[in-house]
């Protein structure tokens, strides 16, 4: 099934852009479809490859063996909710098509060495490697100063 990901690419400022994917593809096949759409556009991507990526949603850096599918069947939440919520749309421009498209927040894809220069400074400053057994739904605002 066809999913429509809407992504940023981020190098302290958001560049939004779109990639067709399955759900069952990685976020490593993810990341590199997204590389594809980048390189046309920003020279300093032109020499990274997949491992220089990382995606974040939610805060949460996501590891690159998981799925799309494994991330919607296990829930996977952040501190503010669930990280995907896909909704089906039957209709673009008069045509019917069957794509779903994530409804929540975009999240971002960018080159690792910006993480690393950047990580004390917001928003990488705040994101977090992404852990299935952590429970965000008793998370408090206490807990997020905490750590």
């Amino acid at each position: 099934q066809k999913v429509e990901r809407t992504f940023n690419y981020w190098d302290g400022s958001g560049h939004r852009h779109r990639v067709m994917i399955t759900k069952g593809i990685t976020i490593e096949q993810f990341l590199t479809l997204c590389l594809e759409e980048l390189v046309k556009v920003y020279p300093d991507v032109r020499c990274a490859s997949v491992d220089m990526l990382m995606f974040v949603k939610a805060g949460l850096i996501i590891p690159h063996h998981l799925t799309f599918y494994q991330l919607e069947q296990m829930k996977a939440r952040g501190e503010k909710g669930p990280l995907f919520h896909f909704v089906h749309h039957k209709e673009e421009e008069g045509k019917p098509v069957d794509v779903m498209k994530d409804d929540l927040k975009y999240g971002k894809v960018t080159l690792r060495s910006w993480y690393d220069r950047n990580k004390h400074m917001y928003p990488a400053n705040r994101w977090k490697s992404f852990d299935p057994e952590v429970n965000w739904e008793k998370w408090t605002l206490e807990q997020t100063f905490k750590r």
